[in-house]
């Protein structure tokens, strides 16, 4: 692994990362590509080197407010996965700074697979992700620096950050006014087009719990034994996978993650704790809705105390025998609260199919 750092200058100098990995075979799932929780984890890590260096860069003007800052993982944007990863292949990942509002870091990171033996490379993935600073009691509230254009297309891109982080707080205040979400009151042969009983499969048939005891290892270094983001993503897309397989019984593959927000951290010595299940089936793909969950020692209580970390969906592919795409076994709703996540899921797979035929208009 290789951290090309940048001699110190510019502004721009402090708002780039890059890593390089060797992707090997214990790197991979039994396609042979490359684990999207690895890449998930790779992505996180870029983005938070990129992060950290830019708000914590040699140049800054006011070093008592800067220097030293740790930043957790806030959120992951949505990412989907263009093309896969091989063994033996370089994974290279580039991030840059698109915009700092002072409490949040916006990065993109960009992977990229190279072929060194025949100097070929493709982008197999791009995503968005959100740091946010460690509170220090000790220090008050941090202000995080501003980002300064070294050019015009630095300041359009500033401009369109600016754009972005006023839309997302507008869309949260939305979100927070909006009364709380009621019951659908369907029965299960209302307003939902459920398919034929032979075949399908009931969600129950996918439920699993992955757990799993946070070591020193799966800790940022000066973030109080804080777990990284990295690792709970790629815990995440391993409970998804295990939910996927046992729905499909073939093999599957990561397509995509929708948004995840971290509302809790979680320390080294507790417990995570992911709830897994198929929640809806395409013709081939589906979609897995997980619950992060943590349990560690509250100190003041003596005793161990359980909080939600982040909800997510990923969506995955069946592969057949010959490592290609295949039809899923579709879904049978029985609960209420299964129908609820399924009619969720539906009207957002119908979303997204309209955009993506506008897009190619």
């Amino acid at each position: 692994m290789k951290d090309e750092q940048k001699s110190e200058g510019s502004d721009s100098d402090f708002k780039t990362a890059r890593v390089d990995v060797v992707i090997l075979p214990d790197d991979a799932n039994p396609a042979g590509n490359c684990h999207g929780g690895t890449i998930l984890k790779l992505v996180e890590m870029v983005g938070w080197i990129a992060a950290t260096r830019f708000v914590n860069r040699s140049d800054s003007e006011d070093k008592s407010t800067t220097n030293g800052v740790m930043l957790l993982t806030a959120r992951l944007e949505r990412m989907s996965f263009l093309a896969p990863l091989y063994v033996g292949e370089v994974a290279s990942l580039s991030a840059k700074i698109l915009f700092c509002s002072g409490r949040s870091v916006e990065v993109m990171v960009t992977v990229e697979a190279e072929d060194v033996l025949h100097a070929k490379r493709r982008t197999t993935n791009t995503a968005v992700i959100f740091f946010i600073p460690l509170k220090d009691p000790s220090r008050g509230e941090i202000e995080l620096p501003s980002i300064v254009a070294a050019n015009p297309e630095e300041e359009e891109l500033v401009l369109q950050g600016q754009a972005r982080h006023v839309a997302r707080r507008a869309a949260r205040q939305t979100e927070a006014d909006l009364p709380e979400e009621e019951e659908p009151g369907l029965e299960m042969d209302e307003g939902v087009d459920i398919p034929p009983n032979e075949g399908s499969k009931s969600p129950g048939e996918s439920r699993s719990v992955l757990s799993q005891l946070m070591l020193p290892s799966d800790c940022s270094p000066g973030t109080a034994h804080m777990v990284r983001g990295g690792v709970l993503l790629k815990l995440m897309d391993n409970a998804a996978g295990v939910a996927a397989f046992k729905h499909c019984m073939s093999n599957v593959v990561t397509a995509s993650v929708d948004s995840i927000t971290f509302l809790e951290p979680l320390h080294n010595g507790g417990l995570a704790v992911i709830e897994s299940q198929v929640v809806f089936t395409g013709t081939k793909s589906l979609e897995v809705f997980l619950q992060v969950w943590g349990e560690e020692l509250d100190p003041t209580l003596n005793k161990f105390g359980r909080k939600l970390l982040t909800t997510g969906t990923f969506t995955f592919v069946s592969l057949d025998a010959k490592w290609k795409p295949q039809k899923v076994p579709q879904l049978r709703p029985e609960t209420k609260e299964e129908l609820k996540l399924f009619l969720k899921a539906k009207a957002k797979y119908e979303a997204n199919k309209l955009r993506r035929v506008s897009l190619t208009k």
